[in-house]
């Protein structure tokens, strides 16, 4: 049982801690929730964007979470891939990745960070302490 709730807590701060980061290091112009990261994605290199998901690489640089190459690309964490990774990663279910990071989920212009990390906040607040 302790596991367990140390996992939920786990889950909460990272949520938190994407949140911050999205709206404290990513500008809006490197924020793009319709693919995981632009060919040659860096942190703040010039002309390249993220989704959420592919920010929280940068977020969470030791963590084992990273973007595979390709050519949509994907995040990738252990040996799950897509939305499947973030909810390893997370310890999110399947309904919370979908409308964390879907960009389907978000009707236009609420694609932004800003609602993207509002959402993330709203998760996070349903995980108990």
């Amino acid at each position: 049982m302790a596991t367990k709730t140390a996992t939920k807590m786990a889950t909460k701060e990272k949520l938190l801690k994407l949140a911050r980061f999205l709206i404290e290091e990513v500008k809006p112009e490197w924020f793009d929730l319709s693919n995981w990261a632009d060919k040659g994605f860096s942190q703040k290199k010039c002309g390249t964007t993220a989704c959420a998901a592919g920010w929280a690489t940068v977020c969470f640089p030791r963590s084992g979470l990273k973007l595979r190459s390709g050519s949509l690309g994907s995040l990738e964490y252990r040996d799950e891939l897509g939305f499947a990774a973030a909810m390893a990663f997370f310890g999110i279910t399947r309904d919370e990745a979908y409308y964390l990071f879907d960009p389907v989920s978000y009707e236009s212009p609420h694609n932004k960070r800003r609602n993207v990390a509002k959402r993330l906040r709203e998760v996070a607040k349903m995980r108990k302490p």
